[in-house]
């Protein structure tokens, strides 16, 4: 198994003062997953139909990698899809053997290289369209799990095939070529900012 990196050496030695606020900001970011979680995922009309469109199709099962980052803001890191080279999250089937959200991190690890700490509740789901070997696409359904990212691989086994990138949680919103999983992005952003303002 390849060897894992050390955690950014950006991030403030832990003990510091510096480290005391990252915690804090780290707990605001885990209260807005929580607040997403009743905001996303086929609650609203949209989602809601487009759940129903795909009741019969295959369900995937993906991550949310996050850190906080130097600046004391949360991270999002986005992979780029093997065909295409469109800004997405690692996603995959089930596992055979492994739970959803074990399956999930297994992708985290295949297609982005990062271990971490996933939440065993999902963020919410999204439908997306699956572009098939022969060409063909077909709608897929999604649940997301959040994973705070503790570790990035040097080499992982997907390296070759996909870009990985870390992105402020707006940009991550404007780069997403996945338009239901950049506008649950877009609520969790919201909560985000409701959160640091005490709301």
């Amino acid at each position: 198994m390849p060897r894992t990196s050390s955690i950014d050496s950006r991030h403030p030695a832990v003990g510091t003062a510096a480290d005391t606020r990252i915690s804090a900001i780290e707990r605001r970011w885990r209260s807005a997953l929580a607040a997403a979680r009743g905001s996303t995922g086929g609650t609203d009309t949209l989602s809601v139909a487009m759940t129903r469109a795909v009741d019969d199709a295959p369900e995937q099962f993906g991550v949310l990698p996050w850190r906080i980052g130097a600046g004391g803001t949360p991270e999002i890191l986005l992979i780029t899809s093997r065909t295409r080279q469109r800004w997405i999250v690692p996603k995959g089937g089930l596992v055979k053997g492994c739970s959803p959200v074990q399956s999930a991190a297994q992708e985290a690890f295949e297609e982005a290289g990062v271990i971490g700490v996933s939440d065993s509740e999902p963020i919410g789901c999204y439908c997306h369209v699956k572009l098939l070997d022969d060409g063909s696409e077909e709608p897929c359904r999604v649940v997301l799990f959040s994973l705070r990212v503790e570790g990035m691989l040097a080499d992982w086994p997907e390296k070759g095939q996909r870009q990985r990138q870390w992105h402020a949680a707006e940009a991550a919103v404007q780069a997403i070529d996945e338009p239901e999983l950049a506008r649950l992005v877009e609520v969790l952003r919201v909560k985000w900012v409701d959160c640091a303002r005490g709301r």
